[in-house]
């Protein structure tokens, strides 16, 4: 089970605790809202890169923050389907914060 701090940017893997930067954190957080369902690439890209990069670098951009997040949180909490989007497959818990 992974626990997502709401108002800190850490995250509890059951073995660590990791503090992830903030798009990490935003990223993590909108997958855990998901709670294990597909979440469009398109829809990744628009809520965590929030239109900061262009049309043409978004993609790359998305995965290599979700290269770095899989290597602080372990590659097997977050699986890609080619073409549709991204999942986490390890059940959510938030803590800390309103809900």
């Amino acid at each position: 089970m992974i626990t997502i701090h709401r108002t800190k940017p850490i995250v509890d893997t059951g073995d660590k605790s990791v503090r992830l930067s903030k798009a990490e954190h935003l990223l993590i957080t909108t997958l855990g809202m998901m709670d294990c369902h597909l979440i469009p690439t398109d829809l990744l890209i628009e809520t965590v890169l929030e239109g900061r990069v262009s049309a043409r670098t978004d993609a790359s951009v998305l995965q290599i923050k979700i290269s770095r997040l899989r290597k602080k949180i372990g590659r097997n909490f977050v699986e890609n389907r080619r073409g549709l989007g991204y999942q986490l497959t390890e059940v959510i818990q938030f803590t800390g914060g309103l809900a």
